[in-house]
């Protein structure tokens, strides 16, 4: 499967049904005219949404260049279902990213209660890759899913970067000039998160 729109992935699995026994001039299997597809109305695929089905005839050949065998396939389309990961991956993650920003509303002259809450906000997230690494597909490019995380702990470190910058300035005496950085990241963190929000998840 092509997984690089996961989790908003559409996918199409095919069951083909061969009769070993016969050669495809021997045998020939008819779709029922009255019962076009043949599939029971309460099917379910777990994790999926089954939006169309094909069916048709089709040979099949055990190994190329073998006398095909005769066959019928079933083919489903399908829909990921997301409730599953928005409410345990999407959501703790959209909480652990909003609680980084928390550091622009605390002054810079309080800077260790900034770094604390930057380095706790790193390690909560850290810890959250842990918990939901075996949940995500284990595929060597990047997903939609992962650009998203990978943007939002780029955005984290950041804002610890940020906290580190600020605390710097309200030592060396330009705690203006560091209260002015902070009101900027109020809006610049948000919108840019906002942004790759909606990019990679919508």
């Amino acid at each position: 499967m092509d997984l690089r729109d996961f989790l908003f992935d559409t996918q199409s699995f095919t069951v083909h049904f061969v009769a070993t026994d016969f050669e495809a001039e021997e045998l020939d299997f008819v779709q029922d005219p009255e019962i076009q597809s043949g599939i029971a109305s309460q099917l379910s695929l777990a994790d999926w949404a089954i939006t169309a089905t094909e069916t048709g005839t089709k040979t099949y050949e055990p190994v190329p260049g073998e006398p095909a065998q005769p066959g019928f396939h079933i083919t489903f389309h399908t829909q990921r279902h997301t409730g599953y990961y928005l409410s345990k991956v999407i959501v703790p993650l959209l909480l652990i990213v909003i609680m980084s920003w928390i550091v622009f509303w605390i002054d810079p002259s309080e800077a260790g209660t900034q770094v604390s809450v930057a380095i706790t906000t790193m390690l909560t997230l850290i810890a959250y890759r842990f918990a939901v690494g075996s949940d995500l597909p284990k595929v060597s490019y990047l997903t939609r899913l992962d650009d998203f995380i990978l943007f939002s702990t780029f955005l984290v470190f950041g804002t610890l970067i940020e906290v580190v910058v600020t605390a710097t300035m309200a030592k060396t005496g330009n705690i203006e000039k560091a209260r002015v950085v902070d009101r900027w990241a109020r809006w610049v963190f948000p919108l840019g998160f906002g942004s790759v929000a909606m990019v990679s998840l919508l």
